[in-house]
Order: structure tokens, then sequence, then C-alpha cells
């Protein structure tokens, strides 16, 4: 994964397309070269530190992010998204410059990202473009002019306007229910139930299918999500309109734009759908360390029920 190259647009496609979606399709190469959904992230970063290890030196979370690929179909389509916008920005305010994202330069990274700083964006938002330029250039040559822009922003007066988001706890503690129930999407309303019940994360929830009690959706590292459900969401999925030939499927942007909209409407801090998660963690645990177990099982249990492939990642959500 290390390796870096130049991008070159395969024969197959139609070159004759304007500069836009030139750029579009060179990202598109980019990330079918980092696609390793299906893998576990956490042994290829295991592996990668003790070679690292074994040189003597540390293993930094930009080596981390060089040597390491796209692990989840959501990041998969974050990285591109985020990607696309950056193609579009360079293209609209570099013009002849700006025809090939591996020559894109440090300065554009930098004014790329100068801009976003003054939309008063929250850091996590803020972070997700820097995750992607890093992740898009760690294939090019260029990465490490893309990498130092970034650095230096970074640490520059411009990035002060960076609102810093408290997330230290997500949770809706007990308000959930009522944010669902002010939803006016019908098709948004369903999929909040079902990361209600289920505990499944957004895009999962906004692709599945059925067969009887037992709900089936792609997980985050490209491995199967399988969920026995309640009598009653079945029957609720099983007569919406949305439910055909056996799938649910909707827009995860429209889902997580309804849940925004019903919080503002009652009143309660959004923390995204995901926040729902963080609900799940904590009500297993307390469940299982009111009925005797240790706080290991306990932990474990909620762990397994929210598909974590470590522990540690669901201790972060008893915040």
């Amino acid at each position: 994964m290390s390796e870096r190259v130049s991008v070159k647009i395969s024969d197959t496609y139609d070159l004759g397309r304007n500069a836009t979606n030139h750029m579009h399709l060179q990202i598109d190469e980019i990330i079918n070269e980092l696609d390793c959904i299906g893998k576990s992230k956490y042994d290829d970063v295991k592996t990668l530190k003790a070679s690292f290890e074994a040189k003597g030196q540390r293993l930094t979370t930009h080596d981390k992010a060089q040597n390491t690929g796209i692990y989840s179909y959501d990041t998969r389509d974050k990285v591109r998204e985020k990607g696309y916008i950056f193609a579009d920005y360079c293209r609209a305010n570099f013009h002849g410059s700006a025809k090939d994202v591996g020559k894109f330069t440090g300065d554009m990274v930098t004014s790329f990202l100068g801009d976003l700083a003054k939309l008063n964006y929250a850091t996590n938002t803020f972070d997700s473009y820097v995750t992607a330029i890093e992740k898009i250039g760690s294939r090019l040559e260029v990465g490490d002019q893309w990498h130092k822009a970034i650095t230096e922003f970074k640490a520059s007066p411009a990035c002060q306007g960076i609102v810093k988001k408290d997330i230290d706890h997500r949770a809706y503690d007990g308000q959930a229910g009522k944010i669902i129930d002010a939803i006016t999407n019908e098709k948004a309303k369903l999929a909040a139930i079902v990361i209600q019940e289920t505990g499944i994360r957004r895009n999962e929830a906004c692709h599945f299918s059925l067969e009887g009690n037992t709900l089936l959706a792609n997980g985050k590292t490209g491995k199967d999500v399988i969920k026995t459900i309640s009598d009653e969401l079945k029957q609720k999925i099983e007569s919406h309109p949305a439910f055909i030939n056996g799938r649910f499927d909707m827009s995860k942007n429209t889902l997580s734009h309804c849940w925004t909209r019903a919080c503002k409407s009652i009143g309660v801090e959004s923390h995204g759908v995901h926040g729902m998660r963080h609900d799940k963690a904590q009500t297993t645990m307390k469940d299982m360390l009111a009925n005797g177990a240790s706080v290991n099982q306990s932990l474990k249990a909620a762990s397994q029920e929210l598909n974590h492939e470590r522990m540690s990642i669901t201790w972060t959500y008893q915040r």
C-alpha cells in the first residue's frame, strides 16, 4: 500500500469528457486501489506496526494513513465525496493549472483548507476533508506536498476559526424516542427505529434486507451484519411502502438531515443518528451489570451488539 503512483486514466474511459469528470475518474481509480473492504484494519495496522518496530521506528498517524487502505463502505463514500469537492474547488479556482489531480500543489490544498475554515465547520467535519485529502494523496507523488501543507495550515492562526465540537457525550439519554416521533419523513423514521432497536450503523439501516425476523446488511468493514429483530419491528418494516422485494433502501444523507431537523424542532442538541449507538452500548452494559455480569462480560456483550472489532472502542461509548 505504500507504493505511490502517478494516476492515469484507464483506456476504457471516455477521455473526451470534460476536465472535471476526468479528475473524478482519477479519484475513483485511487479509491479502487485503496479498497480493503472485507479486510481487518486492526490486523493490517498491527502488522504495519510490527514492521516499523523491527526497523527501530515508531509508527505515526501519518505513516498509518500512508500505508493502509479504506476498510468500510462509509469511509469509501466519504473519501470519494470529499475528494470530488476538493477537485471541483481546485478546478474552479485554479482553472488551467488544475486538470490533473496528480499535479495539485500544496498551495491548492492550503487555499482549500483556508476557505473551509472560513465556513466555521465543526472540527470533525473539517477533519473529514483532511482525512480524504491525505488518503488520496497517499497514492500520489504530490502526497508529501499535500501533507506538508496540511500540517502547516493546522498550526497556523487561520485554523483557529474551526469550531471545536464537544463529542465527549453523544448518547441521547432517553430522548431518542421523542426525536424519532418528530421525524416527518416516514422512510427516515423507519431507519431511525431500526437503529434504535438494533444499534446498527447509519449506512446499514439505510440498506438492508429481511428474512423472517433476521435483518441482513453489509457492515462497515465489508462483513455481514445479522440481527434478530422483534415481531413488532418486523411488522413495521414489512408494512412500509419503501420495503420492496424484501429490501429497504434510502439515502443516508436524507436520514441525517431529517434527524437533525427533528432534533431542532424539539430543542434537543443533535449528535447525529450515531448517538443512538452510544445509547445502545450504555443500555446493554447497564442491563448486563444489573443481571450480575462482570464489567468485562458486559463490555464484551455491548461490543458484540455494536459489531465493534475491539472492546476499547465500545468503552469510549460509555461516556
